[in-house]
């Protein structure tokens, strides 16, 4: 099915026109593209919330490991992280990284020789902010696909001018 098929009537948009007694005037394009948008955010929780042993829209992303670099960033896709893990040393054994809560540290270590003090690289820690995380401890070495991000991945929102082939039976 397309989101906006204007020339078969068989899209999301013309369903919608269909069920509601509407058309483009008194429904606009903007407004259906926003109901869209909002039932499918709906529905992916939904789908969040009863998954069990599956994963919806799994996806695993790798990163190089910088030394002296703590903040990554997460894939621009991102919806959930399932799990970090780590390569400190480069021999291909992938260490989990643990979450953190960065309120929970007692005292202030502010630079990479005071975390590498606190944190050990047989268990690490992560904390996340924004569109990234911190990663505890340090790297100390560059180390290619040094790190891996197991996560669930977001499916993009549609737009008013969509039509999407992707979506075609």
């Amino acid at each position: 099915m397309l989101f906006n098929a204007t020339g078969n009537s068989q899209g999301i948009f013309q369903d919608i026109d269909f069920l509601c007694h509407t058309d483009s005037a008194s429904y606009s394009i903007a407004d259906k593209t926003r109901a869209v948008n909002r039932w499918q955010d709906f529905m992916i929780v939904e789908i969040l919330d009863s998954m069990d042993e599956w994963d919806f829209q799994g996806e695993i992303a790798t990163f190089n490991l910088s030394a002296n670099q703590q903040e990554y960033g997460f894939p621009t896709d991102i919806l959930k992280i399932k799990r970090i893990e780590i390569d400190y040393d480069g021999d291909g054994e992938y260490t989990p990284a643990d979450p953190i809560d960065i309120s929970s540290i007692e005292k202030t270590v502010a630079t990479s020789a005071e975390i590498n003090d606190v944190y050990s690289e047989s268990n690490p820690k992560f904390a996340s902010f924004d569109t990234g995380f911190f990663l505890l401890p340090v790297p100390d070495t560059d180390r290619t696909n040094g790190g891996k991000i197991w996560y669930e991945k977001n499916i993009p929102e549609f737009t008013a001018v969509a039509s999407w082939s992707a979506l075609s039976n």
